[in-house]
């Protein structure tokens, strides 16, 4: 059974008109194989899970404790999914894992585009800073960009490779910014 846990971050707020309430816990899925991974919520409280197991996406609703399947594993060739975020215009974007793939869908779960790296990549995170994606490989240790603009990605091409960073990393994955600088986190 995988469970997210919701983490609360404000002790006991004062219960008025406007709170809304949200449960504990969010069962994702019952299904053996699905290993949660990725994890994105919008302003309007909608939730999206990957699972690197299977590369299916849920969705629901932060007021509601189950998500519902969104795509289905192994579907458009993605069978590994880990980092997920939706753009400013609603779109979907997933990191495709050991497929070497980063997936742009639309909020039905139909598939807009699809930017392959070089084989062997394992595409993990990923953020979006101005009109550009940048994503995490965590088999090459090197990071990846795309420009993203309304009518989909350009080409992913490799931006800062593995000989340009120091220390030389052993594993990259969780990558973040604030518009201006890039944080990326190095497992190893």
């Amino acid at each position: 059974l995988a469970l997210v846990t919701a983490l609360l971050l404000l002790a006991a707020p004062t219960a008025n008109a406007t709170t809304v309430h949200r449960p504990t816990e969010y069962v994702v899925s019952t299904t053996p194989g699905d290993t949660l991974e990725g994890i994105a919520v919008t302003r309007d409280g909608t939730m999206y899970v990957t699972s690197v197991g299977s590369g299916a996406v849920y969705r629901g609703n932060t007021r509601s404790p189950h998500l519902a399947r969104f795509l289905a594993p192994g579907s458009d060739g993605r069978t590994s999914a880990t980092g997920i975020h939706v753009d400013r215009w609603g779109r979907v974007l997933i990191a495709g894992a050991s497929t070497s793939k980063l997936f742009l869908y639309d909020d039905r779960g139909r598939l807009l585009d699809v930017q392959q790296a070089a084989d062997g990549s394992f595409l993990n995170d990923f953020t979006i800073a101005g009109d550009a994606v940048y994503v995490t490989d965590s088999a090459h240790n090197q990071l990846w960009r795309a420009p993203l603009t309304r009518g989909g990605f350009g080409k992913l091409e490799p931006w800062i490779t593995r000989d340009r960073i120091q220390p030389t990393p052993y594993y990259l994955n969780g990558i973040v910014t604030d518009g201006k600088v890039l944080l990326v986190a190095e497992q190893g």
